[in-house]
């Protein structure tokens, strides 16, 4: 068996999750779309969004944040199509259409970027552990041009 030299200097202990990545800081993030997986689409799965952090939007470090990931789903339910909409206005797959019926490829995301908005969330996994994650508000997505949306107040963005 080879042995191997590796530098472990990059990260701390706080930095490591069980699933050996860092997590993004809360914050808001200029962002790009690297996939979006719309194969699952029934309720309970949705459609996958991989964001990718391209810098800070505010104050975090852009450095220590910048090339982590946010994995999103955004829920296909009738319940959740405004959080649809903020994500496809946001990348400029859309424009002002509530109230409307559309036909959208969010395929088309793909490359385009955005500033999001990453909350901590907690969650009960299936061993009764307590699991925390990182994921978008529930409103959390905004074009780069909006200008507010690195330094507005609230959880969400105001489109």
């Amino acid at each position: 068996m080879a042995e191997h030299n590796f530098d472990f200097s990059s990260f701390s202990e706080d930095d490591v999750r069980d699933d050996g990545r860092r997590m993004v800081e809360p914050g808001r993030y200029h962002a790009a779309v690297r996939s979006v997986d719309d194969s699952l689409t029934d309720d309970k799965s949705g459609i996958r969004v991989d964001f990718e952090i391209l810098a800070a939007a505010t104050d975090e470090d852009p450095v220590r944040q910048a090339g982590l990931y946010v994995n999103e789903r955004l829920s296909t339910s009738e319940k959740a199509a405004s959080r649809i909409y903020c994500f496809a206005k946001s990348v400029g797959l859309i424009g002002d259409c509530a109230g409307q019926s559309v036909a959208l490829d969010l395929q088309l995301a793909v490359g385009r970027e955005l500033i999001i908005r990453v909350v901590a969330d907690k969650f009960t996994g299936r061993d009764g552990s307590e699991v925390e994650t990182r994921k978008c508000a529930f409103h959390g997505f905004a074009p780069l041009a909006d200008s507010t949306a690195a330094v507005g107040a609230g959880d969400d963005f105001d489109l």
